[in-house]
């Protein structure tokens, strides 16, 4: 019977290192790999493998729990899409007075909504139309603007089985820095479709210049988007989004 050999001597290389004897078997034998995903040439046991999944797969239990308690502590990269997604979620909650649900319960995931209802006397000017948004409940996303594609896209499939009335969606320069649009798209719309793309001058085959879906759904009051720009540029600020400008 022939015995497979992993090494010199048989046995893990990442244990031997801190002078501990596991002995390479097939089936519990595992293949070293970098943060690169590539072979490092070297074989190791499946604790020492399990050991770096854990550590360097975004999807093990351990990051997923450093995930959560970093969204506890504030210390989430600020440039991660968990970030990004809590700092619109902050900017709902104080323009539109609702409480952010995923704080309100200390639950950051698996949550069906977003945020509570809006309080009642909440007015927006929607493409010229001032509508009573009081009592409704609003969902968030948002995008940075794609320089390459020219449109703010953002996949929409995992909102359709939500219960909301109206997604908040934000249109934000491609630095960061400032809402250059915001749509109020009421769920029936959103459901629809599997993505909204947001284009800044949508024009048709020929090169006309076309209505899109979205237009009425977009806030034309000035006066709504300087608040909004307003609270943006504190929240990035206090999250350290971006450096404060001198």
């Amino acid at each position: 019977m022939k015995y497979k050999r992993y090494n010199r001597t048989n046995t893990c290389d990442r244990c031997r290192e801190e002078n501990i004897i596991t002995v390479l078997i097939p089936g519990k034998a595992c293949r070293e790999y970098n943060k690169k995903g590539n072979w490092t040439g070297k074989w190791i046991c499946h604790d020492c493998y399990n050991k770096d999944y854990q550590k360097n797969n975004s999807n093990s239990q351990n990051n997923i729990r450093k995930s959560l308690t970093d969204r506890r502590t504030g210390n989430l990269d600020p440039n991660s899409s968990q970030a990004k997604g809590d700092f619109f979620e902050d900017l709902t909650s104080l323009w539109l007075g609702v409480k952010r649900l995923s704080v309100e319960y200390d639950k950051y995931s698996m949550l069906p909504l977003d945020h509570s209802t809006i309080p009642d006397n909440t007015f927006v000017n929607i493409s010229g139309i001032l509508c009573d948004l009081s009592g409704k409940i609003p969902q968030t996303k948002g995008r940075l603007f794609d320089m390459i594609y020219g449109y703010w896209n953002q996949n929409v499939t995992s909102e359709h089985g939500k219960l909301y009335d109206y997604l908040i969606f934000y249109c934000v320069s491609n630095d960061g820095k400032h809402i250059e649009r915001v749509y109020i798209i009421p769920k029936e719309d959103v459901t629809k479709r599997t993505c909204i793309g947001i284009v800044k001058i949508p024009k048709g085959r020929w090169g006309n210049v076309i209505i899109p879906w979205y237009k009425k759904y977009r806030i034309t009051d000035e006066e709504a988007i300087k608040k909004v720009n307003d609270i943006w540029k504190e929240i990035i600020k206090r999250r350290y989004m971006i450096k404060k400008e001198e």
